[in-house]
């Protein structure tokens, strides 16, 4: 099964890109693309560019069922790369 590119979806400079397979729609994550571009510009910058590509991208391919789903996937990128961050290890 190969996956391509959205007719009008390009390369993110953010990670997070949009794929189609014979119809069916999804998002595809470059997690190192996404960890740089955290680095450089913080997590509240990438949630904000990327949750409004994909709905830019859930509206002009007809999906909006499918944007609640795509938008806590780009929240879930955030909270998942650090899981432990949060937590003061001295406590232990």
């Amino acid at each position: 099964m190969r996956l391509r590119r959205a007719a009008n979806s390009d390369q993110s400079e953010f990670g997070i890109s949009v794929v189609q397979d014979e119809g069916a729609v999804s998002l595809s994550f470059d997690l190192e693309v996404i960890a740089a571009f955290r680095t450089k510009f913080g997590d509240g910058a990438f949630v904000e560019v990327a949750t409004r590509y994909v709905e830019e991208r859930a509206e002009a391919l007809s999906v909006q069922d499918e944007l609640w789903l795509w938008k806590e996937a780009v929240a879930a990128q955030v909270m998942l790369q650090d899981p432990l961050a949060s937590i003061d290890r001295d406590d232990w």
